[in-house]
Formats: structure tokens, sequence, C-alpha cells
């Protein structure tokens, strides 16, 4: 069935969701303001309330954002209030999606974005000929930059953000092709996989490669193929072997010294600030206000570090209140694995969750917009599974609750 035809056989909550989803494929801004007229909604219909208190691990998240705006306002942490409220409108269409999800959505939703993705890789590559174009070079060439403006971002504002919603894109696709193995499908998820992957290149990330490779690995544990496990794991030696013997291959890998140099001063400056405020930190992206107060800083957003930046901008205070929420997620993928079901949703849960705690090793790119609501959508989609759904979301939208 198209994807238009599935459109009018949608809920009017369910047009809601997806009109968020086809706004995360417009610059960040866009797709803000698409999630405060849905919670608005929600909001005057009564419906925002019942997803915190209903959501298990969501009682944390209201303090956490209200502790993240105080605290920004009192060091003068502008860019970390607005993030407050940012983060609050993602949580809250996250938490609304997962008290409604249903198979049929979840899975309409894989396709859109997997759809969707070969856009934003036509519109990355228009724009690549616009850099060739402005150095000079009216051929079509593969060349790889290293100033942040001459690298491939497509709409996700910034080139690694960029590469971490490849990643995404190319996860669902293999997800997709590993549940539909009808050819003429698997050509399809194939070449969306191979058009993302020739823009991956393009965005210069390198942290992306071995981060998509763990969570490409995973998910084809799960496939529980042993032909396609040997063949995955044959093709990531071979990968391995010619990063090593070839570096200059990858991107950007003839600087990557001086690249892991510049996070260990990152981080230095990072548990320097922690040990100054451990226990609530500075407000969300502490470091982009920070920097420039130690010597030699280096300028840069956030402390390129999932382990290090969520303590240096939330504190000890702001991880535990949100820490509940991700726990409830685990307790929802352990039960999962006991009931040995839905083992390629379980596989796609695992291999994002993987992809991101690798990217997270040397970047937080998982801190924003797209990135951070996608990685969201897809442990959460969970919730689509755990029982059967006897309403639908287009009545639970339409008629208020107290």
């Amino acid at each position: 069935m198209s994807l238009v035809k599935k459109w009018y056989q949608l809920t009017l909550g369910e047009k809601a969701i997806i009109c968020i989803i086809f706004s995360l494929f417009l610059p960040f801004y866009f797709s803000l303001l698409a999630m405060a007229l849905l919670i608005i909604v929600l909001a005057c219909k009564k419906q925002l309330m019942p997803c915190f208190r209903e959501i298990k691990g969501a009682w944390g998240i209201v303090p956490f954002v209200f502790l993240n705006a105080l605290v920004s306002l009192y060091y003068h942490n502008g860019l970390g209030f607005g993030c407050s409220i940012a983060i609050f409108l993602v949580f809250s269409v996250i938490l609304y999606y997962q008290r409604h999800v249903s198979n049929s959505l979840f899975e309409l939703i894989m396709e859109i974005m997997i759809f969707m993705s070969i856009f934003c890789a036509l519109y990355g590559l228009i724009e690549y000929h616009g850099v060739l174009k402005g150095m000079g070079i009216e051929k079509f060439e593969i060349m790889i930059f290293d100033l942040p403006k001459d690298r491939l971002n497509s709409v996700f504002f910034n080139a690694n953000y960029y590469a971490m919603m490849i990643e995404f894109f190319c996860l669902m696709a293999y997800y997709k092709l590993l549940k539909h193995p009808v050819w003429q499908r698997c050509l399809y998820y194939l070449f969306v996989i191979g058009l993302n992957l020739f823009v991956l290149y393009l965005t210069a990330c390198r942290t992306a490669w071995p981060s998509l490779c763990a969570g490409i690995f995973v998910l084809t544990l799960l496939s529980r193929n042993k032909k396609l496990i040997a063949a995955v794991f044959v093709i990531g030696v071979i990968f391995a072997i010619v990063f090593l013997s070839i570096p200059d291959l990858f991107p950007r890998a003839d600087n990557i010294a001086d690249y892991y140099e510049s996070r260990q001063l990152i981080w230095k400056i990072s548990m320097e600030n922690i040990a100054k405020h451990p226990l609530f930190g500075e407000g969300p992206l502490t470091y982009n206000m920070i920097w420039s107060w130690y010597p030699g800083g280096f300028e840069t957003q956030h402390a390129h570090s999932l382990y290090i930046d969520p303590f240096l901008s939330h504190g000890l205070v702001g991880v535990v209140l949100i820490a509940p929420y991700f726990i409830a997620r685990v307790k929802d993928l352990m039960g999962m694995i006991k009931s040995q079901d839905h083992f390629l949703l379980v596989g796609l849960v695992l291999g994002t969750i993987t992809t991101t705690l690798c990217h997270g090793f040397l970047d937080y790119t998982v801190f924003f917009v797209q990135t951070g609501f996608t990685f969201l959508l897809i442990i959460g989609s969970m919730s689509a599974f755990k029982q059967s759904k006897n309403e639908p979301v287009g009545s639970s939208f339409q008629e208020g609750e107290e």
C-alpha cells in the first residue's frame, strides 16, 4: 500500500505524529515549532500530563527540565535555557508517541524516514556541488573537506549531526530489509543504504563508521541468520584490514592524532569544570559557555562525549533525575528479550543503542533535536509491542481526558 493511501487511513492523532516526523527533515527550528504546536493542542485537550503519568520512568523529566532551566538562568546560560525548553518539547512528543504507538504506525514511520533520507541525500549532494563550485571546481569530484563549513550537512545544521542521522537511516533500512526479504524491497533498501553511505563519506565524519558497523553487527546477530551473521562478520574484518592497511581511503584519517588530542583537551577542561559544579552543572551546552575561561581552551559547543557532557551540563542531580526514563526503557528491552519475540525490533533497538554509545565515546551528536528525537523514537517504539492497543490514537487526541 502506498504512503498516500496509508495517510488517509490514519486517525487525527496519528497524522499529528506523522507531521512531526516530516518536520524532522526541515531545519531544527521548524521541528521545534511543530512540536510546540502539538503540545499546545495536547495541553488544551488535557492530553499532556497523562503522558508523563503513564509512561514508566517519565516522572523525572519535568523536574529535570525545570532544574536545567533554573540553573541556566542562574549562570546566565541563555543557550542552555533554550535547550531546556527544547528538551521538554522533544520528550513531551516522544511520551505522547509512546502512549499511543501501534505496530503499524511504527512501521509506517520507519518507511517514511527511510524514504525521506533519499531527499536528504539528494539535497546534500546539491549542497556538496555548491561547495565544489565555490572552490572553482566545475566537475563533480569526490573530495573530503576538513572545515565544518565545507562539510556536507543536508538539513541537519552540522555534518556530524547528519552523520548520526545517516547511521539511524541505515539501521532502519537494514531492519526493514531483514524483515521483508522480498527481492524488490531488498533492492530498494540496499539502494537507500548505499546512497546514505556515500553521503556519509562526504560528511567526513570518522566516528560514524565504526559506530554504524557495531550497530549493524548487533542487529545482524538478532536476525538469527547464521549465514548472514558470518557474511557480515567477514565484511567487518575486511573493512578493518583495509582501514589499518590503507587509512588514507577513509575521511580525514591523516589528522586522527590531532583530532584525539583536541578531544583530550576538551575532556580535561570539562572534568575540571565538573569538579567545580558537581551537583547541578551550569545548564545544557555548558562547555560552549566556559571553554574560553580556561587557558588554551578549545572552542566547540559541547564536551564531545556522551559520558562526560551530561555530568558537565546537568550535574549529578540532573543525571539522577533523567536516569529513570532510560532505566525503564532498558527494562522494556529486557522484557522483550525474555519473551523471545520481536527479535528484529530488539535488534534495531540494541543496534541503535550500540551505535549511539560507540559514537558517544568521541562525540555528543545525540544531543540535538533531530538526532535525539530519532534515538528516543526508536527506543520508545517498544511500547507498541508491550501490550495490545485497544484505543486508536485518534480517539485519544480528539477527546479530552480528565
